[in-house]
């Protein structure tokens, strides 16, 4: 199935490389009749890309897929918060139970940091 770029294709921003001069991608979504998720998968060429798989999402994966990646997209950024010195501006984006959280994840004793800023 030969398709070209369209406004849906997902991982052509990516940049080229010698080792990757032809990206993967993903289009999509589509919903089914039945309601499932589609994801075209496929791989660029000179003139537009091609389909080579698909995966089909139930509903309940699909909000599984894109919870991991907006949990994933929030820990970039409040990482990259945190690292700038602007912890407090990721707590008031996405709140302290989040921030803490990452905090722990990353392997951080939140209520010993805590304390410390109420020694401050």
């Amino acid at each position: 199935m030969e398709t070209t770029p369209e406004r849906h294709t997902l991982g052509l921003q990516v940049s080229r490389s010698e080792w990757v001069p032809f990206r993967s991608v993903v289009s999509g979504p589509e919903v089914t009749a039945s309601g499932n998720i589609v994801l075209r998968v496929g791989r660029e060429h000179a003139d537009g890309w091609s389909q080579t798989e698909h995966v089909v999402l139930t509903p309940d994966e699909a909000h599984t897929l894109a919870s991991a990646i907006s949990t994933a997209l929030q820990a970039d950024d409040i990482a990259a918060l945190v690292e700038i010195g602007r912890e407090d501006d990721a707590r008031m984006r996405y709140g302290d139970d989040v921030v803490d959280q990452w905090f722990r994840d990353d392997g951080w004793d939140v209520e010993a940091m805590r304390a410390d800023r109420s020694d401050a």
